[in-house]
Parts: C-alpha cells; structure tokens; sequence
C-alpha cells in the first residue's frame, strides 16, 4: 500500500507510485485469493451469489490499477499536513483512531483547490471502495482529485480503509465479528468533523462493495447523510462479511430492510449488461418508494460491473451531491 511509502514524496517521484501500485495490482489479480468464510446459512436475510456482485472481477482490477495511478498522478501530491491554498486538490493519507478496534485506520483524504485560504467551510463526501481494493483505488481509479480541482463546488473527500480485522471483506458493517460500520461511521465522520473545517453536510458513495456500505452507514446513523449514491452495490446482508452471523444480525445489516420516508435521499448507478446489480437496485428503489424515501431512481451507464461504468458514474454521483459544481455524467 502507499503507505509504504513514505509521505513526503513528491510529483517527481512518480515513477516510484507507478510501479509500487501496479505490481500490487497485479499480485491482488493473479495472486491467490484468501480463503472464504461458508455460505448459505439458514435464516439470513440473504444467500450467497455465485460469483458474488460486491467483489471487483480481475478484469475490474485489472483497470483499476492503472487508472489509480493516473488518478493520483495527475493533479495531486501526497503530503502529510495540507498546504493552505493549494491551486490544485491535494491528497493527503492519514490515520484516525477507533475505540472501537483499540487500534488506529487509515484514511485518504482529498482536500479541495483553495482549502484553508478563506476560512471556509466544506460538505464531505465519504467514499467507500470495492473488493479486493482500497484507498488508493477508490481515490485515483476514479479519478477524485481531477473531479475536485474540476468542481465549482469545494468539497472534501474521506476514503476509510474497509479491510476488517477479523473478517477482511467487512463491508463497511457491523457485525459480532466486528464493528466495522462503527469504525467507517460514526468514528471517522467524529474525526473528519474534529480535523477538518466542515459544516455538517454528508454525503456517501461507493463502488461495488462499497456501494452496499453507501446503503448501509446511513441506517446505522440516520439523519447524518444527507445524500447518498450507490454504485453497482448490493442491499442485502451477505457472506463472507455476514457468514455465520444470527438471522437478527443479518436483518439490522440489510439496508432493503431499513428504507424509511427520512432516509437520504438516494440516487443509485450500475452498468446496463450488469443484471445483477440492475435487479438488486429496482428492488431496492422499489422499498424506497413503498415508504416514501426520496430517491432519484437508477442510473445505467454502458458496461458492466467495471471501471467505466464507475468512472461516469461518480461525476453523476458528485452532480447529484452537488447540482451547482458543474460535474455531470
């Protein structure tokens, strides 16, 4: 990970990046994979899918890797402290500590041209990133840093660190394994809000896994997103992050299960050939609209469960955030 590198670094030393990330890529593609927690227990709100459409293919990382570190080179530095008036968006990589684990978590910040000039303060939009993948992934691959030097709305970005202790592929959730919608929730949101000039605005977005935590965080803690745009996500509680779990468990984990009249408002995107996430996302827009929860409906973008179909679709989520920042699908 770039945190092996060390922080200081700068856009001269881009080459280091280059191949750092893609032999990590392709160690993630090629390499073997962890073995998997069962599945299909009885009583869950869900079974397992084959193959599972919360887990990024090797197509997908493939390129995943490279558009990462397009993304990161392109208009960012990784420094350790912001540098107060930046003219271009600056990526910062950090860690914040969790009660919750007794531990510390990593978390990449974006931090928006001009940030810290005018005392300022800015709405955060949480970003959740895919499996296997991570920060730097959910950062470059899609570009955040371009579209926030882009943007004629200044915001600030957070990518948690998803990767739980006990069960790698948490989902950004709570379970009686570990408390991982806790850590990406309520724990960096008191952080973010501690460290960084907001003004109490949230929103939340994810790609693939993580367009299921963009689902879920917001019934762990209703009212604190204002907005919230899943891409190519899941709404239901599955193995492995829920294998083994009590059906109660599964139950407070299946976001399907927890739409309400004040809930965000939610627009959701998935790839046109991808008909998996299409039929989860109508039947989640249609609990949506059983209970009145504003929505904007579902986005198909040409693809499947891949890079393009998420590169378009966070400019549509950041323009739905942000109707006045210019950014738009």
């Amino acid at each position: 990970m770039l945190s092996g590198l060390p922080l200081h670094h700068q856009l001269a030393d881009w080459e280091h990046l280059i191949s750092f990330t893609f032999g990590f890529g392709l160690g993630l593609v090629l390499g073997p994979r962890p073995a998997r927690s069962p599945a299909g227990e009885a009583g869950g709100a869900s079974s397992e899918r084959a193959p599972r459409t919360g887990r990024l293919t090797p197509l997908a990382w493939l390129l995943l890797v490279p558009a990462a570190v397009l993304g990161v080179v392109g208009s960012t530095t990784f420094i350790s402290t912001a540098a107060s008036g930046s003219s271009v968006a600056q990526v910062i990589e950090a860690t914040y500590p969790s009660a919750a684990l007794h531990s510390n978590r990593r978390v990449m910040v974006v931090l928006p041209p001009g940030y810290g000039r005018s005392g300022q303060r800015y709405p955060v939009v949480e970003m959740l990133h895919g499996v296997p993948g991570g920060l730097e992934e959910a950062i470059g691959g899609l570009n955040m840093a371009p579209l926030s030097s882009q943007s004629k709305t200044p915001f600030i970005v957070v990518a948690p660190d998803g990767t739980g202790p006990a069960v790698g592929e948490s989902d950004f959730a709570n379970t009686s394994s570990q408390p991982m919608g806790t850590v990406t929730g309520p724990e960096l949101r008191q952080w973010v809000d501690a460290h960084y000039p907001t003004n109490g605005t949230w929103d939340v977005t994810g790609l693939s896994a993580g367009g299921y935590g963009a689902a879920y965080l917001p019934t762990l803690s209703p009212g604190a997103y204002q907005a919230a745009c899943p891409m190519s996500g899941f709404f239901t509680a599955e193995p492995p992050a829920f294998a083994g779990q009590s059906a109660a468990v599964k139950q407070a984990g299946s976001p399907i299960l927890h739409v309400s009249a004040g809930g965000p408002r939610t627009l959701l995107v998935a790839g046109s050939s991808d008909q998996e996430s299409v039929d989860q996302a109508r039947r989640y827009i249609s609990a949506m609209n059983a209970v009145g929860e504003p929505n904007s409906g579902l986005t198909t973008n040409p693809g499947a469960h891949d890079l393009p179909v998420w590169i378009t679709g966070i400019k549509q989520c950041l323009g739905y955030f942000f109707p006045a920042s210019g950014l738009h699908g």
